[in-house]
């Protein structure tokens, strides 16, 4: 049973003193105010904007959903107001009632580095009953992806150094967006941290884009080179451009009419909700985007024992470098060799390399970075249909001048909701990884290891050739094109020297 909860709190936050300065109107126990503080601090470990580079300059405000905050504290509004009052937060004062909550941040004194302290109240400490029951959820579905975070184990202090000297770096950044940011940053590496070592992470199923989070999804990418399993270092296996990728099989007749026998992956094998999303008039103006392929899948490929680490490390992706076999449709002749283009680029594992150099011959201009590449599919993929803000449109624009007839058919995807195309290609990556990569190697051997984090897994370096394979196997049965996999052995030594920890 929970007995405490490990808070952040601003290290220039004296709450002792501010509360005899500033005495409250009415009685405020302090631990409710940690409390409240400490959910400023460490909420941002579970927000995307944290790290988005299309979002405003400034620090996040928080929003609060009242409801679970009544839950532990009933008279809640009299520390918000406090607070409030005193300057040590301040808000956006936007609230729609069933819509937005109320969001809050720390005024510009407490954007600094945090420092821990424990709750023991038993009311502040233990689940509510909705997180009872979100917690049952995750266990009943996915129990052979939980049990092993009782062997995973972070190197606290090297970590600790690792963030600590990042916001030395970010606080100091000649970028305002950076330096805004330092201090929520670094509050949520080091909710990250603790919820490891004090193995107090959730686990969660995601109901709209049904996808599996645990402490290590948010997990900053760099501090997983300091996590092992039993004293072993972990090897991630990474899909490259995972939506790009996934979106091919939106561009295929059979994800909308599957054919009998096929194994790729097609709608109705999703969950009810997500079928929802398309209604029979929007399918029917996509299949006019889509071409009719005569295999959905590579011939199979020899089995690979267990144990093949003295294998070659590009052997299978070697084996498995096989063209999609199309069915030419004499009226698709130019959307066949769009979609052709598109799919072969990312099987190849240079689809950025081959979207900037379309994007600069035909546009006649420079493209900065990858990032920029990532940013443009991120719009294309993710934004409103009538998104107004020139930087998207521009980004849209251009990504439309490489694959125009690709580019209609994604927007036909978000003509009803932007939000549709995010959940279909979300509820498809939950499909084919949790549903089908996951299940298999679990069935086929339990004892192996096993870390998901959306569109990679993660095992040990003993294990790590099968589950590739596993991967490749079960990707190109399921979607129709050879995946690119990247491998990466996770060791404090693959970090960035400028900010590794000494």
């Amino acid at each position: 049973m929970t007995t405490r909860k490990i808070i952040l709190l601003p290290e220039n936050l004296n709450l002792e003193q501010l509360l005899e300065e500033h005495p409250p109107q009415v009685p405020l126990r302090i631990e409710n105010l940690k409390y409240i503080i400490g959910l400023i601090s460490e909420l941002p470990a579970y927000d995307h904007r944290l790290l988005a580079t299309d979002e405003a300059d400034d620090a996040l405000f928080i929003p609060l959903y009242s409801v679970l905050l009544k839950a532990k504290i009933r008279d809640y509004q009299h520390y918000l107001r406090y607070l409030l009052e005193v300057g040590v937060l301040e808000s956006d004062n936007s609230y729609t009632a069933g819509f937005k909550s109320r969001a809050y941040r720390f005024t510009e004194p407490y954007r600094v580095r945090t420092v821990m302290e424990e709750l023991t109240t038993p009311k502040l400490v233990r689940p509510t009953m909705l997180e009872h029951a979100l917690d049952r959820v995750a266990n009943e579905q996915y129990p052979h992806l939980i049990r092993h975070f009782e062997g995973l184990e972070i190197d606290q202090q090297q970590a600790q150094q690792y963030i600590d000297q990042l916001y030395e770096q970010e606080s100091q950044s000649p970028e305002r967006k950076v330096r805004e940011k330092a201090a929520s940053r670094y509050s949520a590496y080091q909710t990250m941290i603790n919820h490891l070592v004090e193995k107090s992470g959730k686990f969660r199923v995601d109901q709209r884009g049904h996808r599996f989070h645990s402490p290590l999804t948010n997990l900053k990418k760099e501090l997983r080179n300091f996590l092992t399993y039993k004293g072993e270092p972990l090897v991630g296996i990474d899909l490259s451009c995972s939506q790009p990728y996934f979106s091919t099989v939106l561009l295929k007749t059979a994800f909308y009419q599957p054919i009998e026998s096929a194994e790729m992956l097609y709608l109705r094998q999703l969950p009810e909700d997500i079928q929802g999303l398309l209604s029979d008039e929007i399918i029917a103006a996509i299949l006019v985007y889509t071409i009719v392929t005569n295999s959905n899948a590579s011939p199979p490929s020899p089995p690979c024992t267990l144990m093949c680490a003295d294998s070659e490390s590009n052997h299978l992706t070697t084996l498995y470098k096989m063209p999609e076999k199309v069915e030419i449709v004499e009226d698709k002749s130019q959307l066949l060799v769009e979609v052709t283009r598109f799919i072969e680029s990312i099987s190849k594992g240079q689809f950025y390399e081959y979207l900037g150099q379309e994007v600069e011959r035909i546009t006649d201009r420079k493209v900065k970075s990858r990032q920029q590449l990532k940013n443009m599919v991120f719009s294309v993929l993710f934004s409103r249909n009538d998104e107004r803000r020139s930087f998207i449109v521009e980004r849209k624009q251009a990504f439309e001048r490489v694959f125009p007839q690709i580019s209609a058919c994604l927007t036909l995807l978000k003509s009803e909701s932007h939000r549709t195309l995010a959940l279909l290609l979300q509820s498809i990556e939950a499909e084919v990884f949790l549903n089908r990569i996951v299940s298999r190697i679990t069935h086929e051997h339990p004892e192996v290891p096993l870390f998901s984090i959306h569109d990679c897994l993660a095992t040990t370096e003993q294990y790590a050739e099968y589950v590739k394979h596993t991967m490749i196997e079960e990707l190109e049965r399921a979607i129709g094109v050879v995946p690119d996999l990247k491998t990466e052995v996770w060791i404090p030594e693959s970090l960035d020297y400028a900010v590794k920890a000494s």
